[in-house]
């Protein structure tokens, strides 16, 4: 070592069995990095502190002492370092990575959840290893029939790219909705719905409304109960109505005088291009307007109350009143859980000859002719649950007596209101003995004179004169003249109808609103 190295506490570093390195180093540091680099791990030199190293002091300028140590010329093969400390994520974790939902607001991570549960899908894992051996987690969903397939065997990742369709400029764009879950949750009725069950129309509800009513006469109840609360959906333009209220009818003159009349052009008979077996919606155009029917080859099912679930609009209520396009092809019917169930009731009981127990002339459908005939008497009108209460039925000519409106009213006097007694008496002697159903002079006197002036008076001064004596009575069914004078009664209270179905679509709402709070 020099003077001039000495003075400037540099270190020399001499190998014995290398004379060509004779260095001067400014530092202990720069001594150390110099062996390492040039001299390998064959030598280990000792310092009192292992932070000497690091110090650049005057006071470090201390000998060393070299230790040989034998050069390792093999090493045996070590297993790869594992990530033992991985941990698979959750199911509910799974579905937030597969959905990239984790910084979402918690309603739309229940949302996701939720429509994943109704579709049937279930989050799984994909895990690879990346160059440093870390376990890395991948999410996805698939349909849980799927998963069970999948499971240990290897595939090959790429992504489907979507088709481009050319633009068509005749064509609006409209909302494809494939089922009911993602109907429910843009609903703005979710609240309720949510609580409900429905399940795509499937081969036993198809059957069960195409039974034979003359071979099964108890089925014709069934027909309407496992109709009412059914939703439609149309799956093209995501329109879909909830069925409130529904009136059956039958396909034969034998079974139902009320029967369709039609051509097979506009025949409600289901076509061979129906989305289910020999069931379809459709829209009739009669003189009284465009009605919505669920069609069967058994019977016809009139719409007759209604709410739009895709959108907030009043109640439609009446049976020429809807606001819901309908296609064989792209709508579906999904019947409601509970009235499958009840459905399913009826028709194993033979004695059935009503829905329910209570308010029987309810069940009694709006008509307007053919009132010397059984059939017309048939009780098989069906509600909803939100619908089943009687202010929130529409109302007919049997039951207009009852209505009362938003406000109770004392309006007993109302000639409509007389009819409607006269039309309810008749239909509670029928329904008790249609062999004996009647109807006494006295009582149509009296109701007479109720009416002070006006065309339902001299309908009832017409009816009046079918009676012999003041103590006589006429038969109901089968008589031709009476149903003549009935009919015009009818014809008159159509208008007080369907100003009273206006104020029955505000009922229904305010039951709405309380269900789906």
């Amino acid at each position: 070592m020099t003077e001039e190295a000495s003075e400037k506490g540099s270190l020399s570093c001499k190998v014995a069995t290398c004379d060509k390195f004779e260095k001067v180093f400014s530092s202990k540091k720069a001594k150390y990095n110099h062996e390492y680099r040039f001299h390998g791990p064959s030598y280990i030199f000792n310092f009192t502190d292992m932070d000497d190293i690091c110090s650049d002091s005057e006071e470090d300028n201390v000998d060393l002492d070299f230790v040989t140590v034998p050069t390792i010329s093999k090493m045996k093969n070590t297993l790869p370092i594992t990530d033992e400390d991985f941990t698979a994520r959750s199911y509910s974790q799974a579905i937030f990575h597969a959905c990239k939902s984790m910084d979402r607001p918690q309603d739309e991570i229940d949302k996701n959840a939720w429509i994943i549960d109704k579709l049937g899908l279930e989050p799984f894992a994909l895990t690879c290893s990346d160059r440093n051996g870390v376990t890395i987690e991948y999410n996805a969903l698939c349909h849980r029939s799927n998963l069970e397939n999948m499971i240990g065997e290897n595939f090959e990742c790429k992504s489907i790219l979507p088709e481009k369709r050319k633009h068509d400029s005749d064509i609006t764009d409209t909302i494809v909705c494939p089922n009911l879950a993602p109907l429910i949750h843009r609903s703005p009725y979710r609240n309720m719905l949510i609580k409900m069950h429905h399940f795509n129309l499937n081969d036993d509800v198809a059957v069960l409304l195409n039974k034979d009513w003359m071979h099964v006469p108890q089925i014709k109840f069934a027909c309407a109960q496992v109709l009412a609360g059914a939703i439609l959906l149309n799956t093209i333009s995501g329109e879909a109505i909830l069925l409130n209220t529904i009136e059956v009818y039958g396909r034969t003159k034998n079974v139902d005088i009320h029967r369709e009349i039609s051509t097979p052009e506009d025949s409600t008979i289901p076509p061979l291009s129906s989305l289910y077996p020999n069931v379809w919606s459709c829209v009739k155009s009669t003189r009284d307007g465009r009605k919505l029917i669920i069609g069967t080859q058994s019977c016809s099912a009139l719409v007759t109350s209604s709410l739009r679930l895709d959108c907030e609009r009043d109640p439609d209520v009446g049976p020429s009143s809807f606001s819901f396009v309908t296609s064989p092809q792209t709508t579906k019917i999904y019947i409601d859980n509970d009235s499958w169930k009840k459905a399913q009731k009826l028709v194993l009981d033979k004695d059935t000859r009503s829905l329910e127990p209570f308010y029987l002339i309810g069940q009694a459908r709006q008509l307007r002719s053919h009132f010397h005939q059984p059939s017309t008497y048939y009780l098989c009108r069906a509600s909803s649950q939100l619908a089943l209460t009687r202010p929130c039925q529409p109302c007919t000519i049997f039951t207009y007596c009852d209505f009362e409106g938003v406000k109770k009213t004392s309006d007993h006097d109302n000639p409509c209101m007389v009819a409607s007694r006269i039309f309810q008496t008749i239909g509670y002697a029928v329904m008790d003995s249609p062999e004996t159903a009647s109807l006494s002079k006295q009582f149509i006197r009296l109701s007479r004179n109720q009416c002070k002036t006006g065309n339902m008076r001299q309908s009832l001064d017409d009816l009046l004169q079918l009676f012999e004596d003041e103590s006589s009575t006429i038969n109901v069914l089968y008589n031709i003249d009476l149903n003549q004078i009935l009919k015009q009664m009818a014809e008159i209270m159509s208008p007080n109808i369907s100003r009273a179905n206006k104020e029955i679509a505000i009922n229904i709402q305010k039951c709405v609103r309380i269900a789906n709070q």
